[in-house]
């Protein structure tokens, strides 16, 4: 058994929890990962992650699912399916790992490969698509090996740093190929 696939056996997805504020908090302050991930550029207080909190699932169909990456038994990131369209059955992909320590791990790429197990086969999605800064790499070479498949660069799509960046376009529908990590690691939850 690969190190990988053994890591990922600690590896789950879990509902935000109220308990994970100050470590989203401290992860979305965090100059580098928000420049990585192209996050909230404001500055963050408890009451904006607390709202943020609440307004998770605003009705009974959310078009917004967020999980907490939790990885021995402690929260390390996010992964999120956003503008889900029910009609179309598509959706956005979003990741971050917050602690710089846990990254190239492949706990990443086993979290996105649970969160597309569970759009695919539990929510009936048929298309899945990413949006991802030219310049972070590892997030492309990540999402590539998942399947995703670039479609297309967006020009000047963030201004990051004082200046305006490229963003690539992927996706990855549920009758392409892509590999089964999560089912072989056995962490589905």
């Amino acid at each position: 058994m690969s190190a990988e696939v053994d890591r990922l056996k600690w590896l789950h997805l879990r509902a935000v929890e109220e308990s994970d504020l100050d470590t989203i908090k401290s992860w979305q302050s965090d100059p580098r990962l928000r420049d990585d991930i192209v996050g909230y550029p404001f500055p963050i207080n408890d009451q904006k992650v607390s709202t943020w909190l609440q307004d998770l699932h605003p009705s009974p169909v959310p078009s917004t699912v967020h999980f907490a990456i939790e990885f021995e038994k402690r929260p390390i990131g996010l992964v999120s399916l956003r503008d889900i369209n029910w009609i179309h059955r598509c959706a956005s992909t979003s990741i971050y790992i917050g602690d710089p320590r846990l990254r190239g791990l492949g706990l990443g790429r086993g979290s996105m490969a649970l969160l597309t197990d569970y759009a695919f086969r539990s929510l009936g999605l048929h298309r899945l698509s990413a949006t991802i800064l030219a310049l972070n790499t590892k997030s492309i070479a990540m999402f590539s090996s998942l399947g995703f498949v670039h479609e297309g660069d967006l020009r000047d799509r963030f201004f990051v740093g004082g200046e305006w960046h490229m963003a690539l376009s992927l996706s990855l529908l549920a009758t392409d190929s892509h590999p089964p990590l999560a089912r072989e690691a056995n962490v589905l939850t």
